[in-house]
């Protein structure tokens, strides 16, 4: 399970009737109890689907997404940013309910007391993002790039100062967190409960976890404090994930 089946975040947003709830409750269910074994990317979903499904405590495992260290190893080099600026980067989709509203103000004030700072969307960026930005006299101040080539994704990883991370939900951890976690730069995550993260976060001294409405002010303060723990980082190299999976199947 990539994502919770029966009740994934954006369901909320979907009237479904009760008849196409019951049917993908059914069929859930069913793939459950005929399973011999069942991952889980996150603990927190896991747990979840532990309380509707007792006899998953036996059969089930967590594998996060993990990164690749290959591909950070053919980018050793930062590209220098112009005129000291300093790039915040959030990777793929952000969209409207993962808005940190306040963040943008913080953004704003450090820019007025003379920082060089500049935020950097790859992927798609909703329109109430886009609004907040705009209000906040920011206009010049953010690039967005669309969906990029792999190498060129792994260009403006290496080459950020910050990363910026919005988990959904408290049983959601971004793929990218990984690949955030091993480029080795401060992470500014925002989500109003997700335990999972923020343990993550501090056990890797990576970055810091505020909710939403926060203006993180903090962390840009302090960011010089977050100095990657990279042999805590190594446990999610997908070579150590796959070691695991391999584990699993053999014990099926």
């Amino acid at each position: 399970f990539t994502d919770p089946w029966t009740s994934i975040s954006y369901y909320k947003k979907f009237n479904r009737n009760f008849l196409a709830r019951a049917i993908d409750n059914r069929f859930e269910k069913k793939v459950i109890e005929n399973s011999t074994a069942v991952i889980f990317v996150t603990n927190n979903t896991r747990s979840e689907y532990i309380s509707k499904y007792p006899t998953l405590r036996n059969k089930s495992f967590v594998l996060y997404w993990g990164y690749n260290e290959e591909n950070f190893t053919q980018f050793p080099e930062s590209k220098q940013h112009p005129g000291n600026e300093k790039v915040l980067l959030h990777t793929g989709n952000l969209f409207d309910y993962q808005n940190p509203v306040n963040l943008w103000n913080t953004v704003r004030n450090r820019i007025n007391n003379g920082e060089n700072l500049r935020i950097r969307f790859t992927g798609t960026v909703g329109p109430a993002i886009i609004k907040s930005l705009e209000s906040k006299g920011l206009s010049d101040h953010y690039s967005l790039l669309g969906f990029l080539p792999y190498n060129e994704l792994m260009k403006e990883l290496i080459s950020a100062d910050f990363f910026l991370l919005c988990p959904y939900d408290k049983r959601h951890i971004p793929g990218k967190l990984f690949e955030y976690l091993r480029a080795g730069k401060p992470i500014l995550a925002f989500c109003d409960d997700n335990e999972e993260v923020e343990k993550i976060l501090k056990e890797t001294n990576a970055g810091r976890l505020f909710k939403y409405n926060d203006p993180a002010t903090e962390f840009f303060e302090k960011a010089g404090q977050f100095i990657t723990d990279i042999n805590q980082v190594k446990k999610f190299d997908r070579y150590e994930i796959t070691a695991q999976l391999a584990g699993i199947l053999n014990n099926l």
